[in-house]
């Protein structure tokens, strides 16, 4: 069975807290949003968009950008706590 990416998140080093995080539409399929840290939401894009700018966003507040590092999460997927 195939699983769903549900959101991409772009982490700095070896840290697991995400710095932002790319989320899909609610309503439209395909379309993707920029999620920052306060909650709130970018307008909508496609996913290669999406990534991009948060890179360019999240580049701006790491010493070391190339430390920035996508990861998938799939749909069901839940951190042990």
């Amino acid at each position: 069975m195939t699983k769903t990416v549900t959101e991409w998140r772009l982490l700095y080093g070896t840290s697991r807290k995400p710095i932002i995080t790319v989320v899909p539409d609610e309503t439209y399929a395909g379309m993707w949003r920029i999620q920052h840290p306060d909650g709130t939401l970018s307008d909508m894009v496609n996913l290669a968009r999406a990534k991009d700018a948060a890179t360019l966003i999240a580049a701006r507040s790491v010493p070391n950008p190339k430390l920035l590092h996508w990861e998938n999460r799939p749909d069901g997927h839940r951190e042990a706590a």
